[in-house]
């Protein structure tokens, strides 16, 4: 919260924010978490999202009566909550689209296996920090795609697809470090 006040100039304005932001924190968190499908994560990134904007038109909003302004923030909310499921929609599309390229796992696994553990370490590292969880997950800790889905509450398909398209990357990284 911090860094939304040091957007906000007065002080009797912050200490105005501070309360919006105490009496309204939780009942964003539970609209996001709605729309979200109870993805705690985006749920928060949503709600910090929408606070820093009320932080940085404060002026403006300051004015708004206590039902316009909760009627205002419930609204942002909501609509911050939107962006996120179309940004998650677009990169399962993304995913998609290139699932098209990607050759079978059993050639994929034989081609990893031509690399010693080190220069298939070094290329896990290159990774974004889901496909390293996804692979950590499945081959270190023995969890198959359907329990990685409900985890992470996501489907078994796109599971299996983000460690086909690692695997791939990795292969990337080996041929063009060898």
């Amino acid at each position: 919260m911090i860094a939304f006040l040091d957007l906000i100039d007065d002080e009797d304005d912050k200490i105005k924010f501070t309360g919006i932001y105490n009496q309204y924190r939780d009942l964003l968190m539970v609209i996001a978490l709605k729309k979200l499908g109870n993805n705690k994560e985006d749920a928060e990134e949503c709600v910090q999202e929408t606070f820093f904007y009320v932080a940085k038109h404060f002026n403006r909003l300051k004015t708004f009566k206590d039902d316009n302004l909760k009627s205002y923030i419930i609204t942002a909310v909501s609509g911050f909550a939107v962006s996120k499921i179309r940004e998650n929609q677009r990169q399962q599309a993304e995913l998609w689209e290139n699932f098209d390229n990607v050759v079978d796992m059993k050639t994929l696994d034989n081609e990893i296996n031509r690399y010693n553990s080190l220069e298939i370490s070094e290329a896990m590292d290159r990774l974004s920090e889901l496909d390293r969880i996804y692979l950590y997950m499945t081959y270190v800790y023995g969890y198959n795609s359907k329990e990685l889905a409900e985890m992470y509450k996501t489907s078994d398909a796109y599971v299996r697809k983000r460690i086909q398209l690692a695997k791939r990357d990795i292969i990337k990284f080996l041929q063009k470090d060898g």
